[in-house]
């Protein structure tokens, strides 16, 4: 059986590890990584100012990667924080994705504590979206992105949390 690409429930409607994380309170990047048996099914990104070992260390450990099945680049941030980012905001969260895809991207879906909020259809390589939470549930939330290409290959953002309702 292949891979159910861009859910967070396989096929059995067993959570997936990093929503089983997520749900848990845990903090994680995105990454994604294939098997010995599948070679080029998967890209860990990580955004990084210089291309050090430490500097790459230091993103990884503030979260600042993304995942994806093709060498897509994704960027995402919500109300300007960058991916893995943590804050507090009073009311709306405006979520800002910019994409380039190897392909035509089908769809982007902005994504609440693992809820889709919104889906967008651009068809085209390249995206720059923006949406506006304008009721983010009290208390914690994580939001992400995924992009789906038309050739059926997808990537995911990193989350970002955010405390709704704080000062």
């Amino acid at each position: 059986m292949s891979p159910q690409r861009g859910s967070s429930v396989d096929d059995n409607n067993k959570t997936t590890h990093s929503l089983g994380c997520y749900l848990k309170g845990y903090r994680l990047g995105t990454t994604s990584s294939s098997d010995h048996g599948s070679t080029h099914i998967s890209y860990s990104m990580v955004f990084t100012p210089k291309v050090e070992r430490q500097a790459i260390i230091d993103a990884i450990r503030r979260r600042q990667t993304y995942g994806g099945t093709d060498n897509v680049v994704v960027e995402f941030w919500a109300n300007g924080k960058f991916q893995g980012s943590e804050f507090e905001a009073k009311d709306k969260v405006e979520l800002k994705l910019k994409a380039v895809g190897t392909s035509r991207i089908k769809q982007v879906q902005f994504i609440r504590n693992n809820a889709v909020l919104r889906t967008e259809t651009p068809g085209k390589e390249q995206v720059d979206l923006t949406f506006t939470d304008a009721l983010p549930q009290p208390g914690l939330n994580w939001y992400y992105a995924r992009v789906l290409q038309e050739d059926g290959e997808v990537a995911w953002s990193s989350p970002v949390w955010v405390v709704a309702g704080g000062n």
